[in-house]
């Protein structure tokens, strides 16, 4: 049985809240200018085609907030 729509999309957004406050505390450094996948609190996939990134991450059985690091990423 699946969670009826309203449910199932405030369990998505809350696991990527979660995920967007731990990415914000991350030094992503080594990423600049890449594209990286986070789930479940962790960086699962990175490289510098968005495609290639999301299929790596569907493949380990997870859907990642995906985004491309800047080329300028300054970290604290």
């Amino acid at each position: 049985m699946s969670l009826p729509r309203g449910d199932r999309m405030a369990k998505e957004t809350t696991g990527a809240s979660e995920d967007h406050r731990w990415l914000v505390s991350q030094n992503l450094s080594p990423y600049k200018g890449k594209w990286i996948a986070i789930a479940h609190k962790s960086i699962v996939a990175s490289g510098v085609s968005l495609k290639a990134v999301l299929r790596e991450a569907r493949q380990k059985g997870v859907e990642p907030l995906c985004l491309q690091v800047p080329e300028g990423y300054i970290t604290a």
